[in-house]
Order: C-alpha cells, then sequence, then structure tokens
C-alpha cells in the first residue's frame, strides 16, 4: 500500500490507465480486483456478485467478530440473510431510524457550535477529525 503513494486513487488511476480497467493487485495478503470501468464495475456487482460480496477473512477479525457471527463480517449465506432481514426491519426501518433523530440533531448542534467557536476566534480550520471519531 505504501508503494501507492499518498493519494492512492490517483496512483490506482495511473495504473489503469497503462495497463486497462481490470486490474489484480495483491495487497498484502488480499488478492485484490480494481475495477475503473462503469461496464466492468456493473458486470462485477450485479452478474458476478456472489463471487465477490463476502470480506477477506482475517485472524483478527474473526477473534472480534465471535468467528465472524456478525453483521459487518459473516459470510454471504443462510445467516447473512437473516442477520441481512432482522437489522433492515429491527435496526435500520424508517420508525426506528426516525425515532433517533433528536441525537442526530443534537450532534450536529454540538458541531456548528464547535466550528462556529474556532471561526470566531480566527481559527479558520479546527482539527475536525478529534471531534469526529
Amino acid at each position: 500500500m505504501h508503494q501507492l503513494g499518498v493519494v492512492s486513487h490517483n496512483s490506482l488511476l495511473s495504473l489503469s490507465k497503462t495497463y486497462g480497467p481490470l486490474l489484480h493487485l495483491q495487497l498484502d495478503s488480499v488478492p485484490t480486483l480494481i475495477v475503473s470501468s462503469a461496464e466492468l464495475a456493473k458486470e462485477v456487482m450485479k452478474h458476478q456478485d456472489l463471487n465477490f460480496c463476502s470480506m477477506p477473512a482475517f485472524m483478527s477479525q474473526k477473534r472480534l467478530s465471535y468467528d465472524f457471527q456478525d453483521i459487518a463480517s459473516v459470510p454471504y449465506g443462510e445467516y447473512w440473510r437473516e442477520m441481512r432481514k432482522i437489522s433492515i426491519v429491527e435496526l435500520f426501518s424508517k420508525k426506528r431510524i426516525q425515532s433517533f433523530g433528536f441525537i442526530r440533531e443534537e450532534e450536529v448542534s454540538q458541531m456548528i457550535t464547535f466550528v462556529w467557536g474556532h471561526f470566531r476566534n480566527d481559527e479558520i480550520s479546527p482539527d475536525l477529525s478529534k471531534r469526529t471519531n
């Protein structure tokens, strides 16, 4: 990854101009497919989805996710489909999202107050990463 440079997407664009819209890179121990054309991206995302839908399995992730049983790392299959159904109905339903609207409004208000305070004190570019992480 360090060879891709600070602006990695520019480096990948340069590689795709040289070698074509479909690149296979070995990023550490992970074989990675880089697709840089809309036509090929559609093929990968729509028609080859089952071949690319699961994330690579890392030992650290296995331990953190209780043997790949959390929603973010479970491989595609019956369990994934059940977790997705539960998530859509229980976590990401319109009613559930609206029920936490006041929290989002409060957080946005606090961020605006923070940025405005730095702007008024001539600190034009506050370090927002401390507030957003």
